[in-house]
């Protein structure tokens, strides 16, 4: 059985086990993470590095998220080439802590381009 190669931005506490966890169950990675060398054990163990967020993804596949709050993953969905990448019927989980209107916006962004907002983490209650 062939896996789809996942995108995968955020390799801090939480986002590097899950990727271990995906290398270990056999799925291709392309990893991305603003501090580069947080990749470097993952590259050992057969992911790809990617230099920036766009670089993770692949037209119409699945990209994943793990980030620390709105600013930061509105920052990445809206940087070069990012959502024009991701492309129609492509997905994005984002497993950040949103708000409300932070997961909406990120949802309708999506939309203009074909492709799918996905957020399993918990929404943030409004201040």
């Amino acid at each position: 059985m062939t896996k789809e190669t996942i995108g995968f931005i955020g390799l801090g506490n939480l986002g590097l086990p899950i990727v271990t966890n995906l290398l270990d169950s056999g799925y291709p990675l392309r990893v991305y993470n603003r501090t580069a060398s947080k990749g470097d054990a993952l590259l050992a163990r057969g992911a790809e590095r990617a230099t920036r967020p766009s670089d993770a993804l692949a037209t119409g596949g699945i990209v994943m998220t793990l980030l620390w709050d709105d600013a930061s993953v509105e920052s990445i969905v809206t940087s070069e080439d990012f959502l024009p990448r991701l492309g129609k019927d492509g997905v994005h989980v984002s497993m950040s802590t949103l708000s409300p209107a932070g997961s909406k916006a990120l949802a309708a962004l999506h939309t203009r381009y074909g492709s799918h907002f996905v957020e399993v983490a918990a929404t943030r209650l409004p201040d």
